[in-house]
């Protein structure tokens, strides 16, 4: 690894209209600009690490465009592709980028699900895409992939262990078997804690050289406050006193519903109500792309978001990032401090404890992950072994093939070199697709071809994608132009002359139908309501809360970074549950429903422990274990026993792609025990379980935890 660190040196060798195109009279690179250049422009396949805003995308850009430049202008095909996580984000880049490539005469294109023409393919040679577009491509023959020389894979972190890496991975692959020359990969990441391991998961499937990581140390410092609101309503005096000098906040909250309700109390209270905005997934894609417009060209203003400006989109300079609640993991933290003061020596924080929803939990997860980010070292994820996205491959080289029949073998090769996708695995999925009738065998040959099945995945145009199983929604209308969708489930609520608060603005109802909610603004008192969303606020990661529970037992608050009052009504509640958790202790609390056990161990620990002993998932979340009984010793059953009980787990809180869902069932709970068995807290947290160390609390003592 290499640590990248300044200097004031040009590139060997570079080209210097490539230099002054993307770093102007380059007096001085940035760090990772400098590290990365050399290596890439030699052909290395590379991962840069280094944090949000410092220059990452430059980084990889120019040197790839200094080294193919000729290729670039042969015009003969696309020579790099940009691989992207979100629409939004390959929006934002084009901005960006456009006008370098023009000034080099290099063509651009973007394609996604929104733009999906862009431009001439067969005339571009730089493509921003995303993996599912890239799909589409291969699946078409499109001609304009065969002359590919570099692969870009940007916020590469969204793509570890999950459907959409093992689905980008083996596209890497297929890519590779239709070129004839050396394919170059470049990953980037603010936050990747093992480089090895995300390089094992994206690309086990591209038989490629070793990949050289950098790395970039040079972050700011922290400049950390934590504030306990006792009501919603303080977060607008708050950001009255940042605001009384031009500032840029930038808000995180945890979910769209929140995100409307702090808008609409800033919108309220606060001296600036035509300056706050809001960002999230319900948001129509050109009201986002407004809001990102209009917040960079503000001095004064503030972006209220959930995870959707997480991501290197650009809204300008940002002055100061407040978290209202945690961030449910340590990725999602460091995206979010990312995003905010780079003209600054260092990051102004103001974590928020909200005064709902277990305020003492969102206390005690910023002081955790404070407390990991001093000590410098992130937790360690293994990658997964998945498998699900595999059949979405196949039907896809299937779909490349026009339906026809394929040999299973054939079907191998186009996946790719890992083990666990060999010869025996792809067997059983495709007599399981058969048994399914979405493929048919041959007669008598060992192929298969497209069958009724695989036909209305084509006609829906559901083959490319490896999305979880999206709830339906209804599109939200303003003269007739749509500003956003909402959960099927508001229109039970929702007929015309009803209020409701959307975007942080409140809106009255004009019109409804199964299909659209036509609306108008609404100015006037009385009721408004807010709106459900499908999903709620993400879990928060088991490693974080196995964090949390080291702080409750030996943490200590460190000096001005609290009030006196916040301090000491925290040191008072931590005095209170620290008996209870040393020495492996489990507080537990009796219930309506049960016997609540307080385990810090996250929500698959949890619910496969309940649905063990008979208790219903659903009642055990990430801090609590729901059983009908105590849980003693005797219950607590071998770490590998509890694989049997995982279907019934993820199929009751979590749904799954369409494709992991037509695995064959033996494969189908394989997939599932990887997050069981490779979370290291999971052992820990069962052990702790173990012992039976069980220790009944005082309602009093947990609340803010309930």
């Amino acid at each position: 690894m290499i640590i990248a660190k300044p200097s004031h040196g040009l590139p060997v060798g570079s080209r210097r209209n490539v230099l002054e195109t993307f770093f102007g009279s380059f007096q001085r690179l940035r760090p990772i600009q400098q590290a990365a250049y050399g290596p890439i422009s030699l052909g290395g396949n590379i991962i840069i690490c280094s944090a949000t805003g410092s220059g990452k995308t430059e980084a990889a850009v120019a040197p790839l465009i200094d080294r193919l430049y000729d290729d670039l202008h042969a015009g003969a095909g696309i020579v790099i592709v940009y691989l992207c996580p979100t629409k939004a984000l390959i929006n934002d880049l084009r901005q960006r980028l456009a006008p370098r490539c023009l000034a080099l005469g290099i063509s651009l294109a973007i394609r996604h699900g929104d733009q999906p023409n862009d431009v001439d393919l067969a005339k571009a040679a730089l493509l921003i895409t995303t993996p599912e577009s890239l799909d589409v491509l291969l699946c078409r023959g499109d001609a304009s992939l065969s002359r590919i020389r570099a692969v870009i894979i940007d916020e590469a972190h969204l793509f570890f262990n999950n459907q959409r890496g093992l689905q980008l991975g083996i596209l890497l692959h297929r890519i590779k078997r239709r070129v004839t020359h050396p394919l170059q990969l470049v990953a980037m990441s603010a936050t990747v804690s093992d480089p090895d391991e995300l390089t094992q998961f994206l690309f086990a499937n591209v038989s490629v050289d070793g990949f050289q990581v950098l790395k970039d140390e040079n972050g700011k410092p922290l400049d950390p406050y934590l504030r306990v609101l006792e009501r919603p309503q303080d977060v607008a005096s708050l950001v009255n006193m940042l605001l009384a000098q031009p500032r840029k906040l930038l808000l995180f909250a945890n979910s769209r519903r929140e995100c409307d309700v702090l808008a609409s109390i800033l919108r309220d209270g606060t001296g600036f109500p035509d300056s706050i905005y809001v960002h999230h997934s319900s948001l129509a894609a050109a009201t986002r792309e407004q809001v990102e417009s209009d917040f960079a060209s503000k001095r004064r203003a503030v972006c209220v978001a959930t995870s959707t400006l997480e991501l290197g989109i650009d809204i300008g300079d940002v002055d100061a990032v407040l978290l209202y609640g945690a961030a449910p993991s340590y990725e999602s933290f460091l995206q979010r401090i990312g995003r905010g003061s780079r003209r600054t020596s260092k990051t102004t924080l103001v974590c928020m404890v909200p005064p709902t929803q277990r305020p003492l939990l969102h206390a005690l997860i910023h002081l955790a992950t404070l407390n990991r980010l001093q000590r410098g070292l992130l937790p360690v994820e293994p990658s997964f072994t998945l498998i699900g996205a595999a059949v979405q491959q196949m039907l896809s080289y299937l779909h490349e093939r026009n339906g026809s029949f394929v040999r299973s073998t054939d079907f191998r090769d186009a996946l790719g070199p890992p083990e666990h996708l060999g010869e025996s695995t792809i067997d059983r999925i495709l007599a399981h697709l058969a048994s399914e009738r979405v493929l048919k065998r041959h007669g008598f040959k060992y192929s298969y071809g497209a069958d009724e099945g695989f036909h209305r995945l084509r006609a829906l145009r559901l083959l490319h994608g490896n999305y979880p199983g999206s709830a339906r929604s209804v599109a939200v209308c303003e003269n007739k132009r749509e500003i956003g969708r909402m959960h099927v489930v508001n229109l039970l609520r929702l007929r015309p002359g009803v209020r409701f608060r959307f975007a942080g603005k409140v809106f009255e109802v004009a019109g409804v139908t199964h299909e659209v909610v036509e609306v108008r603004h609404s100015r006037g008192n009385g009721q408004v309501i807010d709106l459900s969303y499908p999903g709620g606020a993400p879990s928060v990661h088991p490693a974080l809360l196995h964090d949390v529970l080291e702080f409750l037992a030996t943490g200590t608050i460190e000096p001005d970074l609290m009030t006196v009052k916040d301090a000491d009504w925290l040191r008072a509640r931590i005095a209170s549950l620290r008996p209870l958790v040393r020495d492996d202790g489990i507080p537990f609390i009796r219930t309506q429903t049960g016997i609540a056990h307080l385990t810090f161990a996250g929500t698959l620990f949890n619910r496969t422990i309940a649905v063990s002993t008979g208790a219903p998932a659903e009642s055990s979340d990430d801090l609590w274990l729901v059983t009908k009984d105590l849980i003693s010793s005797r219950d607590v059953r071998s770490y590998e026993d509890y694989q049997a009980f995982l279907p019934q787990v993820v199929d009751a809180t979590e749904k799954p792609t369409l494709f992991q869902a037509l695995l064959p069932p033996e494969l189908r709970l394989a997939e599932l025990s990887e997050a069981w068995f490779k979370t290291s807290t999971h052992r820990e947290s069962l052990a702790r379980l173990s012992t039976a160390n069980t220790r009944l609390a005082d309602p009093m003592v947990v609340t803010g935890l309930v």
